[in-house]
């Protein structure tokens, strides 16, 4: 018999390829040790145990010290949980719009004006596929015989437009 312990990354995009002789005797036992902040995290590691059909099973065993029972902790956690949805979904995206709005006109802005040199201004925007969200650059530049796109982090290299 093989026990695995692992944190909960420690699963993250590995294939555990079960024998037969631990189908036979029910399939993957996934243990939380804690109440997940998310359900999609309870979710995620509570279908870990069922991936291709096979059998399996899955149980949360935690030292809670409120000692509330589980379903009401459920309860509660996904009550914080639609709670920071709706104000995601009425503070942050309504901002986020908006920073959007304006970053546009501040682009029309530069874009209508010229450079001291007499050479037009080109505004670039480039958001490399394999980075993350946080790592969009963005710049202005002058039209040559190429355009290069600038100080990009993270050593990634534009190639001339």
């Amino acid at each position: 018999m093989t026990i695995i312990v692992a944190t909960n990354l420690g699963g993250r995009g590995t294939d555990l390829k079960l024998s037969k002789e631990v189908l036979e005797h029910g399939g993957l036992h996934v243990i939380l040790s804690y109440l997940p902040s998310s359900i999609r995290i309870e979710d995620q590691a509570f279908g870990r145990v069922a991936r291709k059909g096979e059998a399996g099973s899955a149980q949360v065993i935690a030292n809670l010290e409120t000692g509330d029972d589980i379903a009401v902790l459920r309860n509660k956690r996904d009550s914080q949980e639609l709670i920071a949805m709706d104000i995601a979904m009425h503070c942050k995206v309504p901002e986020m719009l908006m920073e959007d709005e304006l970053f546009d006109k501040y682009l029309d802005l530069i874009r209508k004006l010229t450079s001291p040199t007499g050479k037009e201004i080109v505004v670039g925007y480039m958001q490399p596929k394999k980075l993350n969200l946080a790592d969009d650059q963005i710049g202005i530049y002058l039209k040559d015989d190429h355009i290069y796109l600038k100080y990009i982090k993270n050593s990634f290299q534009a190639e001339p437009l």
